[in-house]
């Protein structure tokens, strides 16, 4: 009732209007009137160039300031004149951070701000500020609350516990002006020779996974942070790293909705994005590309419209945003030019191109890849290659989604020193840390214990192993907790990475230590 009053308000104000000037056009005054009736997202989508939705379409990461393919390359963690030009004059949908670019609460705080000032000078609809931050393995805020990860709150067996988790997650990204969380994994992960979800996932059992996603999201949603659900339509059943080869799931769709495809039934209406996964499902498309070196490849779920619309959209009923893996990873990159690869994630129904050409290249080169696709994808929509309607449609998800969030209504900081301030009483701060232990506590679980090592004694030298490098800080993090806890006394803990160490060196260390 409030919205009818309010048209027939502005109508008549309108149709004075219009009088007033000598327009008598029984078409104006339509025109007025379908203007009136739109949404705001509508009204923005209206006042676009074919070049700024092309943009708006695009999600780039600025990882490097300097890239020169060496050890050399220079993190991007503060503003530079290059990259500032290239956000202020590009209606980007948004940036994506990663570890480079997180350094420090303070640096965060002023990147990011620069980054909205930057996109801000452009007069561009403000963007989602993205980063994978999904807690235990996946993180990119090295400084913050880490969390536990997915298997372990399923482990836990309470679902608060994965809200709660959430949602310390999630205070921090706010309070950072990080907007958007590519989380959390809605794997089913039931290959245990799968070498990138693992415990990433909550579960093997779909109903578990629904559940602690559920709770995930909505801790997440409570701090008004963006959502993705990821890799649709699964990622849980593959023994190949989409970063570094194309996997293949050879399921049926009815074997998929059994398991795989469960949980989007069960939160595709929670969802504001799903991400798509790099991957050959060959008995649901089948249609064969064939690469400049004469391989022969199914098309991936990122390119496939059987799959984003037929299943997604049609047969699961999704409304809202689909963003693609990143399209520089190996699964992607290998085979196809990054140009064509993302024509067609478009043509399958993707709305968000994340990271749309190769980054591995200086900065001035990376800015101009993206202006070429920009420009391809333009001309495509011309030439009739992509369909309009098809554009259309993703920038107003897009844009919709920003309103829902309040994302549209984003503006720069008044002072970046004061909420720096104000992050760093939130960030990584005793009463979160005091949190996430307590529900990691509640997560552990006694798989076996050969020989009765465990547990450990309070005097006990360990040695902890890690993928990368910037995980031992985590164990550093955790021996200092342990001693302010007294749950170690003269023992230590120690960390090695075994992605950076060959494994003579690790066992090495681990004679030393016995």
């Amino acid at each position: 009732m409030i919205r009818t009053k309010r048209f027939f308000v502005k109508l008549i104000l309108c149709a004075s209007v219009c009088a007033a000037s000598a327009c008598s056009s029984a078409e104006t005054v339509k025109e007025a009137a379908e203007k009136i009736l739109m949404s705001r997202p509508e009204e923005i989508l209206e006042g676009m160039s074919l070049q700024e939705k092309a943009e708006q379409m695009l999600m780039p990461s600025f990882r490097y300031s300097e890239y020169t393919d060496s050890e050399q390359n220079v993190p991007l963690t503060e503003m530079t004149d290059e990259i500032r030009q290239a956000i202020s004059t590009h209606n980007f949908g948004g940036v994506i951070l990663f570890g480079q670019n997180l350094q420090g609460t303070v640096q965060t705080v002023q990147l990011v701000q620069d980054i909205m000032t930057a996109n801000a000078a452009g007069d561009n609809v403000p963007l989602l500020i993205a980063a994978d931050q999904e807690g235990g393995t996946v993180r990119r805020i090295m400084f913050g609350t880490f969390g536990c990860g997915n298997m372990a709150l399923a482990a836990a067996g309470d679902r608060q516990e994965s809200e709660q988790a959430a949602a310390l997650i999630a205070e921090e990204l706010q309070v950072l002006g990080i907007n958007t969380n590519f989380a959390p994994v809605t794997d089913v992960n039931v290959n245990p020779a799968n070498p990138v979800i693992g415990v990433r996932s909550f579960s093997d059992d779909p109903d578990v996974v629904s559940e602690f996603a559920k709770a995930y999201i909505k801790g997440m949603h409570d701090k008004n942070i963006v959502t993705s659900l990821k890799h649709f339509p699964g990622h849980g059943d593959t023994d190949v790293d989409s970063h570094t080869g194309l996997p293949q799931v050879n399921l049926s769709y009815e074997e998929l909705k059994e398991t795989h495809l469960k949980p989007y039934f069960d939160l595709h209406k929670d969802a504001d994005i799903i991400m798509s996964a790099h991957i050959e499902f060959p008995q649901i498309d089948d249609t064969v590309y064939t690469d400049a070196d004469g391989n022969e490849i199914c098309l991936p779920a990122t390119m496939s419209k059987k799959i984003l619309t037929g299943i997604l959209r049609e047969e699961i009923g999704y409304e809202g945003v689909i963003c693609t893996d990143a399209m520089t990873m190996d699964a992607i990159r290998a085979y196809w030019p990054q140009e064509d690869a993302a024509v067609n994630a478009i043509n399958a129904g993707a709305d968000l191109i994340l990271i749309p050409v190769y980054e591995e290249q200086p900065v001035a080169e990376y800015i101009g890849s993206l202006d070429s696709l920009v420009q391809r994808i333009v001309s495509g929509a011309e030439s009739g290659e992509i369909s309009i309607d098809r554009i259309n449609e993703s920038v107003l998800r897009i844009l919709s989604l920003k309103e829902k969030r309040g994302i549209l209504d984003t503006v720069p900081w008044e002072s970046a020193e004061e909420q720096a301030a104000l992050a760093k009483e939130t960030v990584g701060s005793k009463d979160h840390h005091d949190r996430e232990f307590a529900v990691s506590e509640k997560a552990v679980t006694l798989l076996k214990n050969e020989n009765n090592v465990l547990p450990l004694g309070r005097d006990t030298d360990a040695l902890v192993l890690v993928p990368f490098d910037n995980r031992i800080m985590s164990v550093t993090f955790a021996e200092e907790y342990l001693r302010s806890r007294e749950l170690l006394d003269q023992g230590s803990l120690s960390a090695i990475s075994y992605g950076s160490t060959y494994i003579e060196d690790i066992i090495a260390v681990m004679n030393d230590q016995q």
